[in-house]
């Protein structure tokens, strides 16, 4: 789920932090339809939510994704990437667009629709843009009434905290590094993003230790950047929103399969079914995921040529992994801190 880039920003590039109710809602449904997916790494709330939903509900909620770019629908409502919108203004906004639009913002490439019921719906709401607003207009509605609300409520004021905190900090160039600090997660080169000239860091407390960085469609040069922050309020010594990250790390290892892909990539960069012809028991889509998981962890970089996906090791990241062990084998040694 990350993206990357080398970008060469001048050193007193300042990052604009802020507190989206937008983003958050939008982003919430879609890691919600992921969750199936992604079996494990996100915030517990959104499984607990994937399993809360009755199967029409969680069809409704799939298509929408699937019809509806989240990415895009931002975009077009908030060209100037403004995206601090409250959620009564982003309904408001919805309810103004025209019908017509909704038809012109489907995902690319294509987004799978998780079910076959939801792979129907899908189908009909693209082909009438009367029943896709009123569909997904319906679909935000209920499921912050049902499901966001209460969660936005219990976390707002820790994801204010974040936002204060590192609103001001001067941060180094370039931003894969100004990332990496940020994070922790090692971010692969992406010249798609070499245009930025903006970045919106707007943390979450729904997304793990993962991170998900886009561009704004009618707005090239902005970037938007989510990751797993408010935490601030909880510190006490080491950051435990790096220790959190560092528990997903260990997590990554404690599986077979993946711990046998890292090994494999270890030496030499691998492209997407080269990994997976040394798990034919499993099968392609099983190890896409295991992939996607590492390299959402970090423990992977990924870089895109030719048509595939190649994986390599990133040694930052299990160094990183190693020296925590080491701090624990080590009596009387204080633990480094790392700024999260």
């Amino acid at each position: 789920m990350q993206g990357a880039q080398r970008v060469r920003l001048s050193p007193l590039y300042t990052p604009e932090f802020v507190m989206s109710p937008t983003v958050e809602l939008l982003h919430a449904m879609d890691l919600v339809t992921l969750a199936d997916e992604w079996g494990e790494g996100f915030a517990d709330w959104v499984y607990a939510t994937r399993a809360a939903l009755a199967d029409d509900r969680y069809a409704e909620l799939a298509a929408c994704n699937a019809a509806v770019s989240w990415g895009r629908l931002l975009a077009r409502l908030y060209p100037d990437g403004r995206l601090t919108a409250s959620f009564d203004d982003l309904l408001r906004a919805l309810r103004g667009l025209e019908r017509k639009a909704f038809t012109q913002l489907a995902p690319e490439p294509a987004t799978h629709e998780g079910t076959p019921e939801a792979t129907r719906l899908v189908a009909t709401l693209r082909r009438n843009p009367v029943k896709l607003k009123e569909t997904y207009v319906r679909t935000v509605e209920t499921f912050l009434q049902e499901h966001l609300q209460a969660r936005w409520d219990e976390d707002k004021t820790l994801l204010r905290e974040e936002v204060e905190a590192r609103r001001g900090l001067a941060w180094p160039a370039p931003l894969h590094a100004w990332i990496e600090t940020l994070t922790g997660r090692g971010i692969a080169p992406e010249p798609a993003f070499e245009a930025a000239k903006r970045l919106v860091a707007v943390p979450t407390r729904l997304l793990g230790p993962f991170v998900t960085l886009s561009l704004l469609e009618t707005n090239p040069t902005t970037l938007l950047l989510l990751y797993g922050g408010g935490g601030v309020s909880e510190r006490s010594g080491e950051d435990r929103t790096g220790s959190a990250r560092v528990a997903a790390g260990f997590k990554g290892l404690g599986d077979e399969t993946r711990l046998r892909i890292l090994q494999l990539v270890a030496d030499r960069e691998m492209y997407a079914h080269e990994i997976g012809a040394h798990f034919s028991h499993l099968g392609q889509p099983a190890v896409s995921r295991h992939l996607r998981y590492l390299a959402g962890l970090g423990l992977l970089t990924t870089r895109n040529a030719q048509a595939r996906t190649y994986y390599s090791l990133n040694r930052s990241c299990v160094r990183d992994l190693a020296a925590r062990l080491q701090e624990l084998a080590s009596p009387g040694r204080k633990p480094s801190r790392r700024r999260a």
